[in-house]
């Protein structure tokens, strides 16, 4: 949904929050072919290796589209089942990145314009979250209602540009009424929120994925 857009990051990584925190870490140094995330792009999307900015060390990963409906993400997989609504306390997974995003591509969002840069969902429901920037920056998030009709929302703060900030994207294992599949990000250590999912479901959320989405 948007016509232009350039997105770098650096040290993706995957935690599941236990009683301790355990997962990996991708910094971007090697080939692209040795990466441990995957790598998804369509129409005029493309995700490469680039020396021209670098959070620590000296390459990132270039997520870049120039036409309305492209995709260009880094993405890794996992497992994560819902809990029943006893479950207590049940667990979080996180996605991590270093994220850079140019003020130009900002910029070129018109008023109905915006550009998802992470999410987590099922493959095979379709259920899930997503972050989105709107004009001027405005931090949007989008989730499932009742009807699993996807709704939108505004979140206070806008997302930092020209700048490297860490951003965190966390889902929550418990499908109770209290919790439904939580959702809360963070951006460089703030908490924006945590958001309950609207419908009560079953998939397995499987996929996270950071870039233009």
């Amino acid at each position: 949904v948007i016509a232009a857009c350039v997105a770098l990051f650096a040290a993706f990584g995957h935690r599941v929050q236990y009683a301790r925190a355990v997962g990996s870490t991708e910094t971007f140094e090697g080939a692209a072919t040795a990466w441990q995330v995957a790598r998804i792009a369509s129409g005029t999307g493309s995700v490469t290796r680039s020396t021209a900015q670098a959070a620590a060390g000296s390459a990132s990963a270039a997520a870049t589209t120039n036409a309305a409906g492209s995709v260009a993400t880094v993405r890794t997989t996992f497992a994560s089942a819902a809990g029943d609504w006893n479950e207590r306390p049940g667990r979080w997974n996180w996605q991590r990145a270093s994220v850079y995003v140019p003020a130009a591509s900002v910029a070129a969002l018109g008023a109905n314009q915006y550009v998802t840069v992470g999410g987590l969902w099922s493959s095979a429901g379709g259920t899930g979250w997503y972050l989105r920037v709107r004009a001027n920056g405005q931090l949007y998030v989008a989730g499932r209602d009742a009807n699993n009709t996807l709704v939108e929302f505004p979140v206070y703060g806008a997302f930092p540009t020209n700048t490297w900030v860490e951003l965190e994207l966390g889902l929550h294992t418990q499908n109770g009424p209290g919790v439904k599949r939580a959702f809360a990000f963070l951006i460089n250590g703030d908490l924006y929120g945590w958001y309950h999912q609207g419908r009560l479901t079953s998939e397995i959320y499987d996929t996270m994925a950071m870039g233009v989405l």
